[in-house]
């Protein structure tokens, strides 16, 4: 329960706007001795609606970009946080890479399997 002495006096700032679009997970053979293979599955943030019509309308050439970004990294690359938030930026700036205008806020996993 809030505290209504701890609330602002004035108006409080708009939050900004937010919109998550989830993309087709997807599976690549990594790098390395043996068969090691990747699933993820994606969602992206973006702050303008034109964007994520963008990135819908996309889709297939930012699965492209991403499928090849991401075969052939070395199993260690998906260990612990650091691994993971790497794959996250990574990511983020191959979606970019295919969009002629706005920005990836974050990109979030929703599933990571490594074997």
């Amino acid at each position: 329960r809030r505290n209504p002495a701890a609330m602002p006096d004035g108006p409080t700032k708009k939050s900004t706007d937010r919109f998550v679009i989830p993309l087709d997970s997807f599976v690549v053979s990594m790098g390395g001795a043996g068969s090691h293979f990747l699933k993820l599955s994606l969602s992206v943030e973006v702050g303008t609606q034109e964007t994520q019509t963008e990135i819908e309308s996309k889709k297939a050439e930012i699965r492209t970009a991403l499928v090849s970004h991401f075969s052939g990294i070395s199993p260690d690359a998906t260990k612990g946080v650091a691994g993971k938030k790497k794959l996250t930026v990574e990511a983020g700036e191959q979606i970019e890479s295919v969009l002629k205008s706005g920005t990836v806020n974050r990109v979030y996993i929703s599933e990571i399997v490594s074997r």
